[in-house]
């Protein structure tokens, strides 16, 4: 369904889950297997979707592209309420952004190691499916912290840089597989965004999938702080990486509180202090056009997602990649074995086998139900018989009685 523009966005928001009771499996079934790849193109760069009339976003995301995948291998990707999609890149190349600051809240709060979005859309219709995974630091070696060390390779010279915007990344074979939590997730359906409106100001049709925040991804507090540097040219470590800088919203530095005022107004509103100093009695309100850069405090009221749309889908993605629907699909036979009274299957017989074997047992039950069958037949065939001789006899005693008076006429 198309919307007007003018309607306003409907992300960012707080996924507070317990709000959540809407549930639908059958509606909400996605399907992936990401293939490998091993080239990636990464630059600071926001998606076409994160703007706002003519406020753009400037900075605080990264792009990373698969710019290499197997030849001839179609990868499973798949909603049951979209179909077959594929990536949004040239070519069909898929397409993710890392937010080192998240864009949306979880349960009330930000995910300390930031925010993954996936871009998928179908291949010939005009639509769009934001996968949104919440992303928490952690050293564990797990599938996904590595995936963002071999972005980053350990080596912050080639990231990208004022000098070189954009960098092509070599890696050893890896799949965004890595990404996907294995978890419940919730489907949101009728987002409308700015970024997305046509020419005819109707937005075009846009879906996003939400990850549970209790299985968000890893990655490495070395890995993000890289990513936080980008453009930077001072080694990335614990003892060049300026906190007191970023905390204040030195723009350097990639967050997307650095973003212009008047587009944090739509994305990425702040929170006022309007606390009083108890010694002064003023307020410390923060003075109407003072740009405010860096995390700062979210203001997400009004940013509750729509109830009526998104629903949830227990199953998810717990069972990884892969056409699991014969595993999971709720319209899926489950064929059990037939047994007798004794726990014997009776399968591999067939009906006359089975019968006479019933026949022939010398469980007592069975004897009385034999003896009772033979009753049965028994009042049925009296039945009939005596139904028969009542139709016969009252329908053919006129003909003889009529043939008795025409024989006394005659002689008379």
């Amino acid at each position: 369904m198309s919307v007007d523009c003018k309607s306003g966005n409907t992300l960012p928001i707080d996924l507070d889950k317990s709000e959540l009771v809407n549930v639908s499996e059958q509606l909400t079934q996605f399907k992936y297997d990401f293939l490998p790849c091993n080239e990636f193109k990464i630059k600071v760069e926001c998606p076409e979707w994160l703007s706002f009339m003519n406020e753009k976003c400037d900075t605080g995301v990264i792009k990373i592209e698969q710019t290499t995948i197997s030849d001839g291998v179609v990868q499973l990707l798949n909603l049951s309420t979209m179909g077959n999609l594929i990536g949004t890149g040239g070519g069909g190349n898929i397409v993710c952004y890392y937010f080192p600051t998240s864009l949306n809240f979880y349960n009330t709060d930000e995910p300390d190691g930031g925010e993954i979005v996936i871009e998928l859309e179908p291949k010939d219709q005009d639509e769009l499916l934001l996968l949104f995974i919440p992303v928490i630091l952690g050293e564990t070696n797990l599938s996904s912290t590595e995936w963002f060390n071999n972005i980053i390779g350990n080596d912050d010279t080639k990231l990208p840089s004022e000098k070189i915007p954009e960098r092509q990344i070599l890696t050893r074979s890896m799949s965004l597989n890595a990404l996907i939590p294995k978890s419940q997730y919730w489907v949101y359906n009728e987002i409308y965004l700015h970024g997305r409106c046509r020419t005819n100001n109707q937005n075009i049709p846009t879906h996003a999938i939400f990850f549970d925040i209790d299985e968000a991804i890893t990655i490495s507090s070395f890995a993000r702080a890289s990513f936080q540097q980008f453009g930077q040219e001072w080694e990335v470590d614990d003892d060049h990486f300026d906190t007191v800088a970023y905390q204040k919203g030195t723009a350097g530095f990639i967050d997307i509180g650095n973003n212009s005022i008047a587009w944090k107004e739509i994305w990425h509103k702040m929170k006022v202090d309007t606390e009083k100093n108890s010694n002064t009695g003023k307020s410390d309100d923060t003075e109407v056009g003072v740009e405010i850069k860096g995390r700062g405090v979210r203001d997400f009221s009004g940013k509750k997602p729509n109830r009526g749309s998104i629903f949830r889908n227990e199953q998810g993605t717990k069972k990884g990649p892969g056409d699991n629907s014969s595993r999971s699909d709720p319209f899926s036979l489950t064929c059990e074995p037939i047994v007798d009274e004794d726990d014997k299957p009776i399968d591999g017989k067939d009906r006359l086998e089975w019968v006479k074997e019933i026949y022939n047992s010398d469980n007592e039950t069975l004897k009385g139900m034999k003896n009772w069958f033979w009753i049965f037949l028994f009042v049925i065939a009296l039945t009939g018989i005596l139904m028969a001789l009542h139709v016969f006899i009252f329908k053919n005693i006129g003909l003889f009685i009529t043939q008795n008076e025409i024989i006394d006429r005659a002689d008379k």
